[in-house]
């Protein structure tokens, strides 16, 4: 009895890790990456976006948006290397709608250098969900979204810092790369309104997640106007943005405005082999299960 009851426990468990692992986030395979997400943010040149940390200190910053990844493409590096991924087809991630897998992020802390389109600072955080919530296109609908942001790095649906309702794959920094000052992390020609604008980002080792490892690869060795880039970069991205349908996110009296952007971003990944070893590992316990089993019977 009590070897049927050790028998089935172990079976129980193995599904329930087999399960655990086909759940995880994917794994990305190694080489180039192209990634599509779009976003919908608000911008202020004055730095008078008011939020609380992830302590509850208030904090003050110029730009913030929420993102939901579109898809992941594998790349080709261009040349020189070091430079720049364009697109090479091949898929490897699509959102899947509201109830399906889905990308999602916020990012923020960026400050605005008041008078030019340029920032500084900022952070990145992702998270994997999978079944998700996220809708990009609704959030610039109404106002209302706004109290969705319940803390700086916080907004329900698309980043839960608390790791409650989705599963946390890594934190990016902005960094110098846009220019050849090495002050400036995000540049643009304008002060939103519409336009374009570039930026760096590089992997938060500190705080791990599902895919920190990965991308923490230090592939953009050039920056944005192809001189060496010391530290380099894991990951460069250019956005285009507009006020389009954009203006329920505007703040009445202040120079806050809503933005939303479509943002091409470029990563190079080592692969990680790890989720399918415990997916053989479960399958060779079912199949030893099995075995016994038959044995004994």
């Amino acid at each position: 009895m009590c070897s049927k009851l050790f028998k089935a426990m172990l079976t129980a468990g193995l599904l329930t890790s087999a399960a655990s692992v086909l759940a995880s986030p994917i794994s990305l395979p190694g080489g180039p990456l192209y990634i599509k997400y779009d976003n919908a943010e608000q911008y202020s040149n004055t730095n008078s976006i008011h939020t609380t940390d992830a302590n509850g200190n208030a904090v003050t910053e110029g730009n913030w948006g929420v993102i939901q990844v579109a898809s992941i493409s594998k790349g080709v590096i261009l040349p020189p290397p070091g430079s720049d991924i364009a697109n090479a087809g091949g898929s490897v991630f699509s959102d899947g709608g509201v109830g399906g897998h889905q990308i999602t992020g916020i990012f923020y802390g960026t400050n605005s250098i008041t008078g030019t389109g340029n920032s500084t600072g900022g952070v990145l955080d992702l998270y994997w969900q999978d079944v998700g919530v996220a809708s990009i296109g609704t959030e610039l609908t109404a106002a209302s979204n706004l109290l969705k942001r319940t803390a700086q790095n916080a907004y329900t649906g698309y980043a839960d810092p608390t790791g409650a309702t989705m599963t946390f794959l890594g934190e990016f920094f902005f960094t110098p790369g846009c220019d050849s000052g090495g002050v400036n992390t995000i540049c643009s020609g304008v002060i939103p309104g519409s336009g374009s604008a570039s930026s760096y980002q590089d992997v938060n080792t500190a705080k791990v997640g599902a895919w920190t490892t990965t991308l923490d690869t230090n592939f953009f060795t050039l920056d944005a106007l192809g001189a060496g880039l010391v530290p380099p970069a894991d990951i460069r991205t250019d956005s285009n943005f507009s006020t389009n349908g954009a203006s329920l996110w505007n703040v009445a009296g202040t120079d806050i405005i809503g933005l939303s952007s479509r943002d091409p971003i470029r990563a190079f990944a080592t692969p990680e082999p790890g989720s399918l070893a415990l997916v053989g590992l479960a399958l060779v316990g079912f199949a030893f299960s099995g075995r016994r089993s038959r044995k004994q019977a």
